[in-house]
This record gives structure tokens, C-alpha cells and sequence, in this order.
């Protein structure tokens, strides 16, 4: 089952982000992300947080949303809370749209959430119809069609990743990726990208019109 979450950061409603948006089987706002709802033509299923960043004008056109409200001092983001009711809900694979922009420390721990999440098994993606980021454990793959000349980077999370990429200016076999190096970033796709994780945890990053 693949579940949306709607976080609260900008997006880009592209022909891509609507595609993957259209497929989703289960839609959970997170808080403020609910204004999202109208933007991608979904019907939110479940609200979820402790309500201070959702608009008025957003539960007026919702009234009828089913919601778990929280409070406000908790120990988790509405993003994490959002994304469990999903997984409770039996979703095997969240996709976060608005996962990027505003404060700089919440768009980090969106990345390392996901991260987690991927680590136990959980297929996630992070959205916003101008950057697409996709945390692979050991033994996943990332293959899709991209536009020539699609700027993508790899950044990983473990201590030490090693990866393979096919389809891009400087294709890598069982290269290593240490944490905190600038060796995976602005590589280039031709057309068709594979990502082969070998060992670790990577963030796969796709720049859309970079």
C-alpha cells in the first residue's frame, strides 16, 4: 500500500509529482500539510498532529476529516506521527510531499527520519515536484527513466556506503562512499539511472531543472 504524507514545506505540483501523487492508495496530512490537499487533487483521509500550523480556511474545507490530535509538547514531529498512523494503516511504502524548504533543521531531520524508516524496511520517498530524495539501504535499488542531463547526488548516511551507478557521466562499481565527503554530489543521469546500494544507507537526491 503506498501511503502520501502531506508535510508542510513548498511544492511544485508537476506532471511527475501528480503521476507519483495518483498513485498513492491512502493520503495522511501532517498538520499544516493539509493545505497541500486541493493543490494535488487528493482527499485526505486522516489529519494528523497537534494543529498548530493547519489553516482555518484548509478544516473549513475539510470539516469531516477523520483526526488524531496530539499535544503540542511531545516527543515527535507531526511528520513522524503522520508517517506511523500511515504504517498502522498497513503502508508498506510513504511517500512525503512538501518534505523540503522552510526551517533548515526540520528538512534534516525529515531526511534522517526517512532514513530510519528506510533502514526498517519501509519504502520512502521525499517530494516537493522540484527535488526528489530516496534513502537506500543495503540491497535496495533505485532504476528509472530521468531526462537527459538530470543532476543527482549521493550522499550517505552510514558510516561507510559502497554503491553502484549505471547511466550517468561518472558511473561507479562498488565504489566506496564514506559519510561526510563531497565525493557523490552533482553527478549527471543518461536517461535511464540504476543505483545499486551494496553496503550502508545512501540519500539518493534527483535535482528536477537544476
Amino acid at each position: 500500500m503506498i501511503a502520501l504524507v502531506l508535510a508542510g514545506g513548498p511544492l511544485r505540483p508537476s506532471p511527475r509529482l501528480l503521476r507519483k501523487v495518483g498513485e498513492a492508495d491512502l493520503v495522511v496530512a501532517a498538520d499544516g500539510g493539509l493545505r497541500h490537499a486541493i493543490p494535488l487533487g487528493v482527499v485526505p483521509d486522516l489529519l494528523v498532529g497537534d494543529l498548530d500550523s493547519v489553516r482555518d480556511e484548509d478544516l473549513q474545507v475539510w470539516p469531516d476529516v477523520p483526526t488524531e490530535q496530539h499535544p503540542r509538547d511531545k516527543d515527535a514531529l507531526d511528520l513522524e506521527l503522520a508517517i506511523e498512523a500511515a504504517l498502522a494503516r498497513g503502508a508498506d511504502s510513504v511517500r512525503v510531499i512538501g518534505a523540503f524548504g522552510g526551517r533548515f533543521d526540520q528538512t534534516l531531520a525529515t531526511a534522517w527520519i526517512a532514513a530510519r524508516y528506510a533502514e526498517q524496511g519501509v519504502e520512502m520517498s521525499l517530494l516537493d515536484g522540484i527535488h526528489d530524495a530516496y534513502p537506500l539501504p543495503a540491497g535496495a535499488r533505485f532504476a528509472g527513466e530521468v531526462p537527459h542531463g538530470t543532476v543527482f547526488s549521493l550522499l550517505s548516511v552510514a558510516e561507510r556506503s559502497r554503491v553502484d551507478v549505471v547511466g550517468a557521466d561518472y558511473p561507479l562499481t562498488d565504489a566506496e562512499l564514506p559519510r561526510g565527503v563531497g565525493l557523490g554530489l552533482s553527478n549527471v543521469a543518461h536517461d535511464r539511472l540504476v543505483v545499486d546500494v551494496r553496503e550502508g544507507l545512501v540519500l539518493l537526491i534527483l535535482e528536477w531543472d537544476a
